[in-house]
């Protein structure tokens, strides 16, 4: 799971916009968490849990 959600915060965050400044890095990371955790159906099937 964590490889998962590692790779999707990568392809969302770290790969798809330009960060010149850490504080801008840190803020696209938590907007991220913040989007994850309002679709969490969303989320669990982008990183495959079953339930």
């Amino acid at each position: 799971m964590n490889e998962e959600l590692w790779k999707w915060v990568k392809d969302a965050v770290v790969n798809d916009v330009f960060n010149g400044k850490e504080r801008q890095l840190t803020g696209a990371v938590k907007h991220f968490f913040k989007h994850i955790n309002e679709h969490l159906e969303v989320t669990f099937d982008r990183i495959c849990l079953q339930f």
